[in-house]
């Protein structure tokens, strides 16, 4: 549960250090005080008016895990506030598998009976799942790379064009065909049309769904793209560091690999003398 509270798989921890505190005092914190570092950051953010303190008495009531799950994704409301205890903690409960947190609590007892350890656990599967530290700039970035490069492609509408300004970019990877016309963009012909299940030609059922993103994925790796460990469900589910990463791979060779001298020759010119093409 904790193998991703650290720099390497998430840079954006950085955000929760405080004045004057170092990368190394920060990450000699008990694990249990980062998640509420990383907890409060984003209740502070939703004009959350409360400091969360433990995982015991200032956390069974649902409220604040209802704010933070509304941060990290609009598409989690906030009816849940105005709800009884119960059906406040069940729509916890969904909303954080609507993020792609592990489901491991039988239900919303378990929220709010305040056992600590059962809520460090479940908090830190929302943080794996949807940290919400990634840089907002970054997300609009692809989204309208995307819109650009997809724009007269049929097949790739809907979803396209994305809304920049939403999650929207985190919803419309799931089905795996914009990843597929990325990696097209990449190296022309790595996927053929026929290849793909298609939104045109059917309904698509999870397992269809899943078939496009295992094209996608072994394709991606046959280009160098480093999906080691990547799972169709990460992008089903939305996961952010996982979409992120993979973007940027994506782009980053999409507006690299026409950068050549056969594309070029002018780019002879800033040969250093003695040095090969």
């Amino acid at each position: 549960m904790f193998q991703y509270l650290n720099l390497d798989a998430h840079p954006g921890l950085g955000k929760l250090l405080r004045d004057g505190e170092t990368i190394e005092d920060f990450l000699n914190l008990p694990l249990d005080k980062i998640l509420l570092r990383w907890m409060n950051y984003h209740l502070k953010n939703a004009k959350h008016d409360k400091k969360i303190k433990n995982f015991d008495r200032h956390i069974k009531d649902g409220v604040a895990y209802t704010k933070l799950l509304n941060q990290l994704d609009p598409h989690n409301d906030l009816t849940g506030l105005d709800d009884e205890l119960e059906e406040r903690c069940q729509k916890v409960l969904d909303g954080a598998d609507y993020v792609g947190a592990v489901k491991f609590l039988e239900g919303p007892a378990e929220i709010y009976g305040g056992n600590p350890r059962l809520n460090v656990l479940f908090a830190a599967s929302i943080y794996n799942a949807c940290p919400g530290l990634e840089d907002v700039d970054e997300r609009e970035a692809y989204a309208r790379l995307i819109n650009h490069y997809l724009k007269n492609d049929k097949y790739a509408s809907p979803p396209v064009p994305l809304d920049y300004r939403s999650d929207d970019l985190y919803h419309s990877l799931g089905d795996g065909i914009i990843l597929c016309k990325l990696v097209n963009l990449c190296e022309p012909e790595t996927i053929f049309d026929r290849q793909v299940n298609s939104w045109y030609q059917a309904d698509l059922e999870d397992m269809d769904k899943a078939e496009n993103l295992e094209l996608f994925i072994n394709s991606a790796k046959s280009l160098g793209h480093n999906l080691n460990g990547v799972l169709p469900k990460n992008y089903m589910n939305g996961n952010k560091p996982v979409i992120l990463e993979t973007l940027y791979q994506l782009m980053r060779d999409v507006m690299l690999n026409p950068i050549t001298v056969v594309n070029d020759p002018s780019l002879m010119n800033l040969l250093v003398e003695g040095e090969e093409p």
